[in-house]
């Protein structure tokens, strides 16, 4: 069988041919190795910490809901501030000073600035709808 095109077994050809193939590779890893450092650098921080389970076997659904809300009103600008839930479930939110560490912004005008005691006694549950509810407690005037 006769050659066509009589270049091809040329050696120049074939090694131009794999210092394409080196280089292409080469770029595709860089561009993959891009993406995966732009995919773990874009990683959400958590800006709380589960401390205590109480009775809840799976937590994916508490860590969703306390990633979509916002809690800066209960954050305290230099220590943690502790959120119970009726079922025994103990959140940690970070403060604003950790958060500020980790590179997270905060809104320190809706930092809670009541101090180390509780402005109100409330109790957290998870709603079914994926939304954390609380429940306050408060004492009615006596008339």
């Amino acid at each position: 069988m006769k050659n066509i095109n009589p270049k091809i077994n040329h050696p120049m050809v074939k090694t131009s041919t794999f210092k394409f193939a080196v280089r292409l590779c080469g770029t595709l890893l860089f561009v993959f190795a891009l993406a995966l450092s732009q995919a773990s650098a874009q990683t959400t921080h958590k800006t709380f910490e589960i401390t205590q389970h109480g009775t809840v076997t799976d937590v994916a659904p508490y860590e969703a809901a306390l990633l979509q809300a916002n809690f800066d009103t209960y954050r305290r600008a230099d220590e943690r501030r502790i959120l119970k839930f009726d079922n025994g479930l103990v959140v940690e939110l970070l403060s604003a000073k950790e958060l500020l560490y980790l590179g997270i912004k905060v809104n320190t005008a809706d930092l809670d600035n009541s101090g180390g005691s509780p402005v109100r006694n409330s109790v957290f549950r998870l709603h079914p709808s994926g939304y954390i509810l609380e429940r306050v407690e408060a004492e009615l005037p006596r008339e």
